[in-house]
């Protein structure tokens, strides 16, 4: 069999041949990464795929491969039936009996003398090992360790378990440190690492600054981005009772009213029997505000919309330049009106931004108008907001203006905020209703709200996050609030929903990098468990308070300390190595202990991707999520003024005022969360200038790299020591 075996080999493909031919022992045959088999292994599944597609499939070619392949293969497994006697139909065949032995044992007689007698197996010891592909004849050091690697296995494992995890106090401290990492030498060509063939010198200096390294970044700086919507996934595990399926039943008294966020509303697809945009308008009115009304009883409903770019550069820009795609518009509309027809392609119509904006124009005043005339007796108050920009701009309107049915401005309400899910909250925090209900299904809405849970008294606020025939959720955010204060794990912190916010800021959302192999609920779930050490200076988002800064640090140093945990033996806990960590100030303190997090991380991560960013890197990154929170604290506010987005370095932002012009995003939604494959490498080639994105910087001894480090003087920042 073996023969036949080898044989069939030579039939794979010739990437296959050609990856074995390099001196590898396993190879995939699909081509997909982590699903690689040996040499044996890949015959038997080539057996099985072709024999499976053969009786799956009655393709010509299918059944062609499996005529040829089956009368073969049966020969072969009646001759070995038959050597066995298996099919020997004498019912007084017994294996234990004394003819059958001697038979069997003469068969194997005749097969070793025939075999001696053939050059197909040569019984010689000193015959040396040779590829099997290549026919290149192994050296000494190659045949001495594919040949001997499992002693060596066991020998080095005996090491470790002596040495590293029962300690043997009979070895001396030279003993101790005397194992040493043992490559194998195969046939597969030798690596040569660029760093010491360049500088012939070790790397001793592991804290250098990389403005984006790739544990949040990929090679060509653009943020790396993952899931935010798992966050209220995670926290409806620790906090159930704030989730609710349904809504309580409350008296009539009681003044309820519904804010809806309205960049959700125009993703619903019209229906096949709308014809024009007032068609579409009218359903919409219907699908949400009648059905608001009657549904909650609403005397009131707000239906406000994002403003982008109300207030200049603004970190939203910086995701939507990341959400720019190419597709071909069909019609370019100059103006959204009632009788304009409606698009063939109503994803491709929102996707152009300006066509957008025109449709929130249209529908900002179409609301009003149709609840003027569903409403008559104003049984219900619909007001629109941030969607106006002619002489409206910045204002709310209201359809409640008297027996006339004029529109009429709502002064307290009037804000410049861009996004809708700071609006919802200010709208919440106006309002004089005992019950509020918020509709946005955007993660980022549930958590901007959370410091304003304190200022809206007396009132009961309800988000809902899904809204279908068969799932409806709201969240409680009073009860929430009431969970979190009653927290075991929370108790020692004083501002528990501001820390909450943080973490979920800096762990990653639409403004702020996402963390390789760091989701959601790791950081939810650390920071709950170590929220004493990391403290409430967490919620501190003042980049001139170093307080902030190092609780960052704090937290970032528990969620790798988590995942490396033995890297760092025989420290239990961050707070016993920062306990033994002296410095002068509390900031060097964390500075050293970031960079000894690196030093133990080395040798033990696989890419730089694992490999913690150093403390200038994090700092940038805080500064961000300090800019975002900040951004986030003013929704309460009727005008916003946002700082400057000058500490991010990635592409995305080094290049929004040229995305400005150009970009084109998909709807403002959670739905649609980022949840492309990030083209993470193994390559350490991630020192890349921010004026050079477009150039080659590979090779460190170019001039590319030199002029590198001469340019980025200029944003590189030292921190603090005192």
């Amino acid at each position: 069999m073996i023969p036949y075996h080898l044989a069939d080999l030579q039939t794979f493909p010739q990437s296959v041949l050609d990856h074995f031919e390099a001196g590898c022992f396993s190879v995939s045959i699909t081509g997909k990464n982590y699903y690689c088999v040996a040499l044996d292994e890949a015959h038997e599944m080539e057996i099985n795929l072709k024999t499976k597609q053969a009786i799956n499939s009655f393709s010509p070619t299918s059944l062609a491969t499996l005529t040829h392949y089956l009368p073969y293969r049966a020969e072969t497994l009646h001759n070995i039936k038959n050597q066995l006697c298996i099919e020997k139909s004498d019912s007084q065949y017994r294996e234990t009996s004394k003819p059958i032995i001697e038979t069997e044992e003469l068969t194997i007689r005749q097969y070793l003398s025939e075999l001696n007698t053939i050059s197909l197996f040569q019984e010689n010891s000193e015959c040396p090992l040779v590829h099997i592909f290549k026919k290149t004849v192994a050296t000494t050091d190659q045949s001495n360790c594919m040949l001997n690697y499992r002693e060596y296995g066991n020998t080095d494992m005996q090491k470790y378990i002596t040495c590293f995890l029962i300690k043997s106090t009979i070895l001396s401290a030279k003993q101790m440190h005397g194992r040493k990492r043992m490559n194998l030498k195969t046939f597969a060509p030798m690596k040569i690492n660029c760093i010491f063939e360049a500088h012939s010198e070790t790397c001793e200096d592991l804290d250098q600054f990389i403005s984006l390294p790739r544990a949040i970044s990929d090679a060509s700086g653009q943020p790396l981005k993952g899931t935010k919507s798992n966050a209220l996934k995670v926290i409806k595990l620790t906090y159930e009772a704030a989730f609710l399926s349904s809504l309580p039943v409350i008296d009539d008294s009681v003044q309820s009213n519904v804010i809806l966020e309205g960049m959700f509303l125009i993703n619903t697809i019209p229906l096949s029997s709308h014809r024009t945009i007032s068609d579409y308008a009218e359903f919409l009115f219907n699908r949400w505000i009648v059905k608001s009304h009657i549904q909650f009883k609403a005397q009131e409903i707000h239906v406000v919309f994002d403003h982008p770019n109300r207030n200049g550069t603004s970190p939203k820009d910086i995701e939507r330049s990341r959400r720019i795609h190419d597709f071909v518009s069909e019609k370019t509309y100059k103006t959204v009106s009632s009788h304009v027809l409606l698009p063939n392609n109503w994803q491709n119509f929102l996707n152009v931004r300006d066509h957008k904006r025109k449709l929130v124009n249209y529908l900002s005043y179409q609301v009003i108008t149709l609840s003027l005339q569903r409403f008559q007796n104003h049984e219900c108050v619909v007001i629109t907001a941030g969607g106006f920009d002619d002489v409206n701009v910045d204002k709310a309107l209201s359809s409640l203006g008297g027996v006339d049915g004029s529109i009429v401005e709502c002064c307290h309400l009037n804000s410049n905020h861009e996004e809708g899910e700071t609006r919802v909250w200010l709208h919440a925090i106006q309002s004089k209703a005992q019950r509020i209900i918020i509709y946005s299904p955007d993660t980022d809405t549930f958590f901007v709200g959370l410091p304003f849970i304190d200022s809206v008294g007396d009132k009961t606020i309800y988000l809902q996050l899904k809204d279908s025939c068969f799932d409806h959720q709201f969240v409680d955010m009073r009860m929430f609030a009431w969970q979190m204060s009653n927290d075991m794990c929370l108790k020692g912190l004083s501002a528990s929903v501001d820390c909450l916010q943080m973490v979920y800021i800096s762990s990653g959302c639409d403004f702020v990098f996402f963390f390789h192999g760091y989701g959601k609920k790791t950081f939810f779930d650390i920071f709950r468990q170590n929220a004493d050490f990391i403290s409430s200076d967490l919620s501190i988002c003042d980049e001139d308070n170093m307080q902030g800064l190092c609780a960052f640090f704090r937290l970032i140093l528990c969620v790798y300390f988590s995942k490396h945990r033995t890297a760092f033996q025989p420290a239990s806990s961050v707070k016993e190595m920062y306990d033994k960590t002296i410095c002068e100030s509390a900031l060097d303190k964390h500075v050293a202990l970031i960079k000894d997090f690196r030093e133990r991380m080395w040798e033990r991560v696989w890419s730089e991707v694992k490999m913690i960013p150093n403390a200038e890197a994090l700092k940038l990154h805080w500064l961000k999520c300090c800019l975002v929170m900040q951004y986030w604290k003013q929704g309460n506010t009727n005008f916003m003024s946002l700082p400057e987005i000058n500490s991010c370095k990635c592409v995305n932002c080094v290049n929004l005022p040229t995305n400005l012009n150009q970009a084109v995003d998909d709807p403002d939604s959670d739905l649609e969360d980022s949840e492309q494959e990030e083209d993470i490498s193994c390559e350490s080639d991630s020192e890349t200038d921010i004026n050079e994105f477009a150039a080659d910087t590979s090779g460190n001894t170019s001039t590319a790299y030199i002029n590198y480090w001469d340019t980025f003087e200029n944003y590189i920042f030292a921190l603090p020591t005192d």
